[in-house]
């Protein structure tokens, strides 16, 4: 038999023939059995293969000895014949015997004794009940094997009562979940005790036997309640499959007969009418489950929490008549959802296991809200939630803001009020509308799935009807939940309002006003519906197509007419400028360029930057919570604090252990699975979903091979993803992922441990015992996806990664997707916003209350609700977090730590740094400031490496270190400087320095080239271009880094756009003019071992060589003798850069240093130079006494003219073009200043064409 029966009786043999391949050396003759019997037919083969391990699991049941006549009981056959089998030998098989008393399915017991089945480990664990076995159901239900799903539902469900999961906490609890089993309850079971109860009422038998009969009773019931069975129940399996078709029949009969009033006359065959000799696969309907509403609520919130699987189906809670319904002439989709709510009302007070895991009712809501909010897209889900009304605030409202004229109109108000808010505003029906829109689109996408792997064995037609009416339901809803959103949020104040005498009026107009509204969108959404149906028969992708751009444009995209225009909006090159008009979100084509983009940008360092950083501030939080507590344990005189903080971070080389095995595997996932990286991928770094590049995918199938621009666009846009994803060009992405998710691990343990804690503390766990329960702990604040749960780890690690929200950054961000060109301006908002508040935090402005998240809760001391607002903003809910106490109190002491760590690290660095060992940014002036760097070695923002002559620079380690050694760089260099008293020019230091330190970390340091812009400063313009036209260089970062370790030196690159984008191309680099140091003729930032070169290139604590004493010395005085040289001897001519290299490297053959040390040291200048400290140290400024009118300056400049002099000498009787050059500079100059014009001009251009010959 080759169709759907005969896998089944295949799947009987295959048991067989497993259970003799099990046997040593016997493998061979199962496995040439699989070859011989293998399905041709694919879609059998599959379903073969999975049949084999649902129906011998099926028959493993607590009555496995009644099976071989359950097989033969009506329903089993009746779904057996269905798919063409009959009932033979072939389903003979030795039963497991029942473990009621444990929670390890029949499918855990068979795998244990039969390892040859291979069972799935993630069904070992689950419930009949659970999303995943739903979503097998919905498939086998959609294509006519029903009786698959039910035996997997069977095999797992055996032996256990019904509706288990469902834990009563109140008596309006009890009363539903008692109401529920007593409407499905087996046939035979029913039977036994109608007749008991008849026997009883008779009365012809004497009071031994009704005891008997009521002791009888009773066990019927209790073993029924114990196992969903009884002795009464001839076979448990026909029993589970009988109850589920009931509900499918129900479903059927109900559809038929609303075909027959509808169409009487008509003679169309209708499988709902006919159905008793239809197949199954025509009349595809669900079975609904004991409870469905109740365990949907649960099922929701555990696929919301993780704690089912993303691909889970909740329970269902709309049948196929509800729907109908909901989408028909006379009937609302919103009718159907408020009676679900009042269903929700009934089920009270309730817990509920949903594998495995206990949800509370209050979570249960929540996360219905959560979902609610990922449909509608709010911004924030807590100020949408706080807009509609619970029943006591309609009791407010009624009392405190609406002024009745009389009992009668107090009532029809009342009542008018009740039916607005539980139809429109109300919190139950919109809990329950967010559970239908994620139930449907579940259920959908299990349906759809079924086509596509069991294509040949469904009904296609029949499925997709079913499949468009959910569609229509669920757009029908969402348009009607979009609105009422959209209402709320543009009349926040109307629940304050004070309708007074109008207050009937107003009640029934704005229930009208909703009314229309959603008329008017079903009226719409029908049509949709019509055109989805008639384009998935002619053109399935558009069909698609259409509905993924309708649920991503919040229903606007509703015609095709519309798709094209979106679709051709998404490749229009100039979106990359601008958003167009009413798009939120930048265009597929800008977010395809900024993915590569920012690929190449963090294909250098930033990586290696942000695992250092983190290393850092991982470190920091421990040290700085140690000392907190210990400060604490000191003036308490109570060791506790302490103790605890030491436990919590203890075990460091076990967490790191765990981390870097953590991070690792995120880094190699993220590799191997570009949508999982784009869900990892900082916020600052994503910018399109999967989504939208599929609706682009399946129009452009659509187009025909005329439309070259589009598909050159196309083929453009797509070839920009698909680089993007590329794991090679996402190194420097991918690689953040990982290090992100080494702090994730790390905090995570951290708060495990901090959790295991508090619990030995309360409970006595015994110390030994703390590792393990630690461990098992942690497993638990990771779902099954991997993504961290807790709310306190989660704030940590991304305060760490310099990754929470923000809303400045966020305002940036909506402005730069609204202007994608601006976001060059605006790079990382997120990341400089967040670094910036981590810089400050360890400033003294924690000591002003209220200032923000920090300073609250610093200040929160033992107030509960400013300790509740203080957790809220580090994304922590105190009243649903068990240790919230706990977590604040180790936050005010990390804090407390924070500040003493900064007093500390200042306190000693201003020592460090007055002795001439920390650099800050440098000077105030950029002109001087680039002097110092280029004339005198001043390399800012490094410190010396003790007991060397070597510095590094600090900004590698991120902040707070960065800011707080750039503070006292600044302040030390100030302080040490003879050029003028520290307190001149003070304001402008201060700004400079707080710039340097803090400000620049921020978006603000990128507004630059915006700046030179406006106010036409080339060199900034050039910079900003250059920076451009790297970005788009494939992985350009990584290029820079081999630039450096080819050639260090600086280059004389100033104003020019071309050579700052060849500086940083390796190889093509060191073609370049180099900076020369004209003291000693040696380039400048030159390493000369290449070993050393390559690995400072890929060092981000760069280190460089400290300067020779007597240029630390003219640092010291202020000597600036590079205005002397940048131009002729004549001071006439600026020399170009290749002529500039050349002067200044025969400069440095003549070594004028040496003369410059001998003059520093004489002691007659030394005596100057003390006596000008003491004049600054005085207070004496500049204009009062000028280091460089001294003798000292004035014989420093003649030593450094006579070595120009000599310099250009040489060069010009070595170089004609450079003679040439000068000599026409110099001419140049004369006609200028005698007004000719014209003939400098063309002596200008003979320069340049001069300079190629140089």
């Amino acid at each position: 038999m080759n169709g759907p029966g005969g896998v089944i009786k295949q799947s009987f043999q295959d048991l067989g023939m497993d259970a003799i391949g099990s046997i040593p050396g016997l493998g061979w003759v199962d496995d040439q059995y699989d070859k011989n019997t293998r399905f041709q037919n694919p879609t059998l083969q599959n379903i073969r293969e999975k049949m084999s391990l649902l129906i011998p699991a099926g028959l493993a049941g607590a009555a496995a000895t009644k099976f071989s006549g359950g097989l033969a009981a009506p329903a089993v056959v009746k779904g057996l014949a269905s798919l063409g089998l009959s009932v033979g030998a072939d389903a003979a098989i030795a039963a497991v015997s029942d473990q009621s008393e444990t929670e390890n399915n029949t499918l855990r017991e068979l795998d244990d004794m039969f390892p040859q089945l291979n069972i799935p480990d993630r069904f070992k664990t689950l419930d009949g009940d659970s999303p995943e076995v739903r979503t097998e159901k919905h498939i086998y239900d959609s294509i006519g094997m029903s009786l698959v799903g039910e035996f997997l539902g069977f095999s797992l469900q055996v032996g256990k009562p019904l509706m288990k999961w469902m834990i009563p906490l109140n008596k309006n609890a009890e009363s539903y979940k008692a109401s529920q089993l007593s409407t499905v309850m087996d046939r035979e079971t029913a039977t036994a005790l109608a007749a008991i109860d008849e026997q009883i009422a008779v009365g012809a038998i004497d009071p031994k036997q009704i005891e008997n009969l009521n002791y009888k009773k009773n066990q019927l019931i209790q073993q029924t309640e114990l196992t969903g069975t009884s002795e009464a129940t001839s076979s448990p399996l026909e029993a589970a499959v009988e109850r589920a078709d009931d509900t499918r029949q129900m479903q059927i009969d109900e559809d038929g007969i609303a075909a027959i009033r509808e169409t009487p006359e008509s003679i169309e065959y209708n499988p709902t009418i006919t159905s008793a000799i239809t197949n199954e696969m025509n009349v595809p309907r669900t079975a609904i489950p004991p409870g469905n509403v109740a365990r949907n609520m649960a099922d929701v919130a555990a696929i919301k929490r993780g704690i089912s699987p993303g691909t889970g189906t909740p329970a269902p809670v709309l049948t196929s008549p509800m729907i109908r319904k909901g989408i028909g002439v006379n009937g609302t989709t919103r009718n159907v959802v408020v009676g679900l709510a009042e269903d929700t009302r009934s089920t009270g007070n309730f817990a509920a296991i949903v594998d495995g895991v206990r949800l509370s009712k209050r979570e249960i809501n929540a996360a219905a809200w959560e979902v609610y909010q990922d449909i509608i897209l709010s911004d924030s889900m807590v100020d949408l939630r706080q807009l509609f009304a619970s029943r006591r605030d309609i009791k407010n409202v009624l009392d405190g803001q609406i002024d009745y004229v009389n009992e009668v109109q107090a009532m029809g108000i009342g009542f008018a009020m009740r039916d607005l808010v539980n139809t429109y505003l109300g919190r139950e029906v919109t809990e329950s509308s967010a559970r239908v829109m994620d139930t449907l689109g579940r259920e959908v996408m299990a349906q759809t799935k079924a086509l596509v792997d069991f294509g040949s064995a469904a009904n296609k037609e029949a499925v997709m009807d079913i499949v468009f009416d959910k569609l229509n339901f669920l757009m029908d809803e969402y348009a009607t939940n979009k609105y009422i959103s959209g209402w709320q949020l543009q009349n926040k104040k109307w629940w304050e309002g004070r309708f007074g005498n109008q207050a009937g009026e107003m009640l029934e107009m704005t229930t009208n006003q909703f009314d229309e509204a959603i008329k008017k969108k079903k009226g719409m959404n029908k049509a949709l519906t019509q055109q989805i149906k008639q384009l998935a028969k002619e053109n399935p992708e558009m069909a698609d197509a259409l509905v993924d751009a309708y649920a991503m444009s919040g229903g606007d995209i509703d015609t095709l007419v519309k798709l094209n225009k979106y679709v051709g909006q998404q490749l229009n090159p100039l979106s990359s400028l601008v958003t167009p008009r009413g798009m939120d979100k930048m265009t597929s084509f800008a977010s395809g360029l900024w993915s590569v983009k920012f690929n190449n940008i963090l294909s250098g360092l930033s990586a290696i930057r942000t695992g250092v950083g983190a290393t850092v501030l991982n470190t920091l939080k421990a040290t700085n919570a140690i000392t907190g507590a210990g400060l604490e344990s000191l003036v308490s005189r109570d060791p506790a604090a302490l103790r605890e903080s030491m436990y919590i971070y203890g075990a460091w080389a076990e967490t790191n252990k765990r981390a870097l095995k953590y991070g690792w595997s995120q880094w190699k996932r993220a590799n191997s699975d570009p949508n999982f990286a784009t869900d990892a991928t900082r916020k600052d770094f994503v910018f399109e979903s999967q989504k939208n590049l599929e609706i682009i995918d399946k129009v452009a199938a659509s187009w025909g091979d005329d439309q070259y621009g589009k598909k050159f666009l196309y083929n453009w846009n797509k070839n920009n993803h698909k680089i993007s994803k590329s794991p090679y060009m996402r190194w420097g992405t991918n690689a953040m992922i990982g290090v992100d998710g080494f702090t994730k691990s790390t905090q995570a343990t951290l708060q495990s441990r901090a959790e295991m804690y508090l619990k030995s503390a309360k409970k006595g766990v015994d110390v030994k015992n703390f590792r393990d329960a630690e461990r098992a702990n942690y497993s638990k604040i990771f779902d099954n996806e991997g993504r961290l749960t807790n709310a306190a780890a989660e704030n940590a690690a991304g305060e760490i990664n310099m990754n929470l929200d923000d809303g400045i950054a966020s305002i940036i961000s909506s402005g730069t997707s609204q202007v994608p060109v601006l976001r060059s301006l605006f790079t990382f908002p997120k990341t400089g916003m967040n670094s910036l508040k981590m810089a400050t935090s360890y400033t003294p402005l924690m000591a002003i209350p209220g200032m923000n998240k920090y300073t609250k809760l610093l200040w929160a001391g033992e107030d509960l609700d400013k300790i509740k607002l203080a957790l809220g903003e580090h994304g922590i809910d105190y009243d649903k977090t068990p240790n919230a106490m706990q977590i604040y109190n180790n936050l005010r002491r990390e804090y407390i730590g924070r500040q003493a760590s900064a007093a500390t690290l200042v306190s000693v660095g201003m020592a460090y740094g007055l002795a001439g060992n920390v650099r800050g940014p440098g000077h105030h002036e950029p002109s001087r400031r680039m002097k110092e760097r280029d004339n005198l070695g001043y390399i800012p923002y490094t410190v010396k490496i003790p007991g060397t002559n070597n510095w590094f620079d600090y900004r590698g380690l991120g902040e707070p270190i960065s800011s707080l050694l750039t503070v006292v760089g600044s302040a030390s260099y100030y302080l040490g400087e003879i050029d003028e008293p520290v307190m001149q020019d003070i304001q402008d230091k201060l700004a400079w320095t707080v710039t340097a330190a803090y400000t620049n970390q921020s978006f603000v340091s990128q507004l630059e080239p915006l700046v030179g812009l406006l106010t036409g400063d080339e060199t900034a313009i050039n910079r900003f271009a250059s920076n451009e036209v790297r970005s788009f260089v494939p992985l350009s970062g990584s290029l820079g880094v081999m630039a450096n370790a080819i050639s260090s030196t600086q280059k004389d690159i100033h104003n020019n756009l071309l050579d700052y984008v060849i500086n940083r191309l390796p190889g093509v680099n060191a073609t370049l003019p180099e900076r020369i140091d004209y003291w000693t003729g040696n380039p400048l930032n030159d390493i000369n071992n290449p070993i050393l070169r390559a690995i400072n290139a890929v060092n981000p604590l760069k280190v460089s060589e400290g300067v020779e004493p007597w240029r630390q010395e003219l640092l010291a005085i202020g000597y600036d003798g590079l205005s002397l040289v940048s131009k002729d001897t004549s001071g006439t001519l600026e020399y170009p850069a290749e002529v500039r290299e050349m002067i200044y490297s025969r400069m440095g053959k003549t070594q004028p240093w040496k003369e410059a040390k001998r003059i520093l040291g004489m002691n007659k200048y030394q005596i100057e130079i003390r006596g000008i400290k003491k004049a600054r140290a005085d207070g004496m400024t500049t204009q009062q006494i000028r280091s460089q009118d001294t003798e000292l300056f004035d014989r420093l400049d003649t030593v450094v003219r006579n070595s120009l002099k000599a310099a250009e000498a040489s060069v010009t009787a070595e170089n004609e073009y450079v003679k040439q050059y000068i000599d026409m500079g110099k001419r140049s100059r004369a006609y200028v200043e005698q007004g000719r014009t014209d003939e400098a001009t063309k002596l200008q251009q003979q320069m340049e064409s001069l300079l190629q010959n140089i």
